[in-house]
Parts: C-alpha cells; sequence; structure tokens
C-alpha cells in the first residue's frame, strides 16, 4: 500500500509541541488572490499581502527577501520559488507553494485545513523549508532533518480532512522505506530535450 498512516503518540506530539510551536506568519504575494487572503484572515491567520507591503509589481526576490526581513512564510501560486539553484534553502524563511488550480470553495478548504493543521502551528521547523500544497488533502515538503542535516522529500495527505497519511515508496527487506529515507531533498530533473 503506498500511503501509510501515521501513527503519533501523545508522548511524541507532546514533545514536538514544546519544541516547535510558534504561530507562524505568512506573507502573500501577488499571485495570491484578495479572496485567499481574507478567508485566511477570516480563519484566524496573520498574513500580509503584497500591496499591504508596498511590493507590486517586484521581483520574486524581493518578495522572498521581504519574507524573510519580516520572518514570514512566503505564500505564493509560482513554482519557481520550488528551484533550490535558483532560491537557495539557506536564504529561504519557509515558502508554501499553493497549486490547487481553479480556486473553488473545495480546493481552498483543502489548503486551509492542511495550513492550519501543519504549517501555522509550528514556525520552528519552516525555516529553510518548502511545501507544495495540493488538491485533495496533498502537501510535498522539502526541508532539512533537523538531526541529521539531511535533506529529505516527503509526501503527505490528510485522509478524510483530518488523519495524517505518508506516501511509502518501496519494500526493501521486508522493511517499507518512507520516502523521506528513499529521497534526497530536490525537486526532480526536468528531462533533456534530444
Amino acid at each position: 500500500m503506498p500511503w501509510s498512516d501515521i501513527e503519533i503518540t501523545e508522548v511524541e506530539l507532546a514533545a514536538f509541541d514544546r519544541g516547535f510551536r510558534r504561530q507562524a506568519r505568512f506573507y502573500a504575494d501577488e499571485n495570491i488572490e484578495p479572496v485567499v487572503i481574507a478567508t485566511l484572515r477570516r480563519f484566524g491567520f496573520r498574513i500580509t499581502a503584497a500591496a499591504e507591503a508596498g511590493l507590486i509589481n517586484r521581483d520574486d526576490a524581493d518578495h522572498l527577501a521581504h519574507a524573510h526581513r519580516t520572518d514570514c512564510i512566503l505564500l505564493t501560486k509560482d513554482r519557481d520559488f520550488l528551484d533550490n539553484r535558483k532560491y537557495p534553502p539557506s536564504r529561504c524563511p519557509g515558502v508554501v507553494v499553493l497549486d490547487i488550480g481553479p480556486l473553488t470553495r473545495d480546493s481552498l478548504r483543502s489548503a486551509i485545513r492542511l495550513l492550519g493543521a501543519v504549517v501555522r502551528p509550528y514556525r520552528g521547523i519552516w525555516h529553510r523549508s518548502k511545501a507544495l500544497i495540493g488538491r485533495d488533502y496533498h502537501m510535498t515538503i522539502w526541508q532539512q532533518e533537523h538531526d541529521t542535516g539531511r535533506w529529505m522529500n516527503r509526501r503527505y495527505r490528510l485522509v478524510d480532512g483530518w488523519r495524517p497519511q505518508e506516501w511509502v515508496e518501496a519494500e526493501r527487506g521486508g522493511e517499507a522505506v518512507s520516502a523521506r529515507l528513499s529521497r534526497r531533498n530536490r525537486r526532480p530533473r526536468p528531462k533533456r530535450r534530444a
């Protein structure tokens, strides 16, 4: 089975909360629609829009620099921010790319639930991290492990809108090897044209 439930004990969750819980603030670049920003605010998100920061018609690097300077997680629809060569994680305050397709009530609900459950409460783990939130409660995270320093790529989803699962890649010697153990943190290389 490719998706596997994530079992977290109360003790593990309490330890994680003690180490990383701090409410995140967000900065939305020009690609995020005003209705998304207004909806996030209604759900209690602390978010600043590019227009409020005076950064309309500015370069992507300016948006990233503003998010870094204000200790905010950059919220965008621009997948260019996932390019580690152009935007290295060492200069990344945390980036969340919304790839939710056409903006519908369901796609926005899915994104808000993931942002609210996984990103907003834990500002401490998002420095130097990038995430791609897709439709249907799916999320891919690229981040450096705090204990080993290795860059990892993990895929998650919420089943029924609340139960977390992780993508499991393969079986090796009877033991499941998850995406976090089998891949380095890098985007798939583009295919070369002949």
